[in-house]
């Protein structure tokens, strides 16, 4: 009697496990792109979303959209809000009987967000004064509309697109969020 396997019985063996390794490698590595596609989704997704909500927030406790200051002119890329400058308290600053203002700049540039606060010097906002923040990199967009004028705006309409390589592929999302003006109702 003849003990152990015949060529042919090891061939078909191997054959068959390597078959199955195939199998189970593809599934697993089809998984795991999938999970970092969707980890990359969930991260842009995210990085938008909080960048359009600071934008929206500060718009709506805006008084007004500015034209021009300190050199930067509203736009399709660009706002100027006027916000009441606040103290430490959260209070509005007055002098006098005038309340007195910051002004909030977002705009875009070299695919990035930017965020520069021009602020009276009594408010809180103050220690970043003209200090060019950059939100986010890798933004494909930042436009800003404005409802009925740049110039009488009443409400904001900001859209935000960012992308990011995944796996070989440019994966972008954008997200549009609209903000009416404080002195508006």
């Amino acid at each position: 009697m003849k003990k152990g396997f015949t060529l042919v019985e090891l061939l078909i063996t191997m054959t068959l496990v390597a078959v199955i390794s195939l199998i189970i490698s593809s599934v697993f590595i089809s998984g795991y792109r999938t999970f970092n596609d969707e980890i990359s989704n969930a991260r842009i997704q995210a990085n938008s979303q909080t960048i359009l909500d600071r934008i929206i927030t500060e718009t709506k406790n805006g008084m007004l959209i500015e034209a021009s200051n300190n050199g930067f002119t509203t736009g399709t890329n660009t706002i100027i809000i006027q916000v009441p400058a606040i103290n430490h308290d959260k209070q509005i600053q007055y002098s006098g009987t005038s309340m007195l203002f910051d002004r909030i700049i977002y705009f875009y540039a070299d695919s990035k967000i930017h965020r520069i606060v021009y602020a009276d010097p009594s408010s809180t906002r103050y220690n970043t004064n003209g200090i060019d923040k950059i939100l986010s990199t890798n933004v494909l967009e930042l436009s800003f509309s404005y409802d009925p004028s740049a110039e009488a705006a009443t409400l904001v309409t900001a859209t935000v697109t960012t992308g990011d390589r995944v796996n070989g592929k440019t994966k972008q999302i954008t997200l549009t969020g609209k903000a009416r003006l404080r002195n508006h109702i």
